[in-house]
């Protein structure tokens, strides 16, 4: 089994473009605060026969805790304002939110390697039955998010 960032940043962008999926991961990011990355990677490690534990979790949002809060999170506050910049030129606001997402995808693409960086500390060995929905729910349970019909329809989504 070889666990590389590389492929799983192509999964989980291949992954991304399916319907429904980036507005499932959006929605769980925005209101209940999960992590798109980690939603990712939960998919793409039980496709590797990888379900993830709830201290297994906690491990991984811990190694990418910093950077994420210091540069994804950042990067996409000021996305997110370059929108509502109505005194800006549309053209140079379109040119900076493209500058700003540009970087934002290249610090998504970093984090992803501290994932699977901890993925391979975490999970040397292939598990057999591994199940996404496992792993997701390990997650909830972790951030003490209860599990509610939007949520398993969002997840329904995100698989």
């Amino acid at each position: 089994m070889e666990l590389e960032a590389d492929s799983f940043w192509q999964a989980s962008y291949s992954h991304y473009q399916q319907p429904d999926v980036k507005d499932a991961c959006l929605w769980l990011q925005d209101e209940k605060g999960l992590n798109v990355n980690l939603l990712l990677l939960i998919c793409w490690a039980a496709e590797q026969g990888i379900e993830l534990t709830p201290v297994e979790i906690d491990t991984m949002l811990t190694a990418a805790a910093e950077w994420h809060e210091q540069n994804i999170a950042m990067i996409r506050q000021l996305r997110r304002a370059t929108e509502a910049a109505t005194w800006m030129d549309d053209d140079k606001r379109e040119q900076l939110k493209q500058k700003l997402l540009d970087s934002e995808l290249t610090m998504e693409r970093i984090e992803q390697q501290i994932l699977v960086e901890q993925l391979k500390r975490l999970a040397p060995a292939q598990r057999n039955n591994a199940r996404a929905e496992q792993s997701f729910w390990n997650y909830l349970l972790h951030l003490n998010i209860p599990l509610d019909e939007e949520i398993q329809a969002k997840f329904g989504q995100l698989l």
